[in-house]
């Protein structure tokens, strides 16, 4: 099994949880119905980073025919396959809530919960788009389980649009859990 810890493609790395960390109005931004899923398949967590919003459920399937454990921060339950979801709704944000089989060593996950609606996942071309922006100054923050945190000050124009790009380092810190 290829590790998942770092897939980077030209210089791109995938993966990357990008949000939005100081800037934003003070707004409430509706938590959406949508569910998310980690699913168990091939003794693999997929996908291996997963990003929702504080208050939105994530269900922790197991689509194998072998039993696994879902270990986080917050449950250790071993999980049949074909058993119904684990269910977890986050309370507050976390960035890299590490998930492990204890059976099936070489399989883990990450999952981050962020309290509005500006984040985004990088694909393996490391693209990010985040959602509409209003005009104003804002801090971006990428987190890499490998690489650590990045951060990056940018502007958004009235009327405009802004680019930011980052440059992670395998040699930054990692600091998993809440914050």
């Amino acid at each position: 099994v290829l590790s998942e810890k770092l897939i980077v493609t030209d210089g791109k790395v995938a993966n990357v949880l990008v949000y939005i960390d100081r800037g934003l109005p003070d707004a409430v931004y509706p938590v959406p119905e949508s569910i998310v899923t980690l699913n168990q398949e091939g003794c693999m967590y997929k996908p291996h980073v997963v990003a929702l919003r504080v208050g939105q459920e994530l269900h922790i399937l197991n689509s194998d025919d072998t039993t696994h454990n879902v270990h986080s921060p917050t449950k250790n339950v071993n999980q049949p396959g074909g058993a119904k979801p684990q269910v977890v709704k986050y309370e507050r944000s976390t960035i890299g809530d590490s998930y492990v089989c204890d059976i099936h060593p070489w399989m883990s996950a990450y999952v981050c919960a962020v309290d509005h609606p500006f984040f985004a996942l990088t694909g393996t071309d490391g693209h990010f788009e985040l959602p509409e922006l209003p005009p104003g100054k804002y801090r971006l923050t990428a987190w890499q389980e490998k690489c650590g945190r990045t951060r990056a000050e940018f502007t958004v124009p009235p009327g405009g649009t802004a680019e930011v790009s980052f440059q992670v380092s395998a040699g930054g810190s990692s600091r998993r859990g809440r914050r």
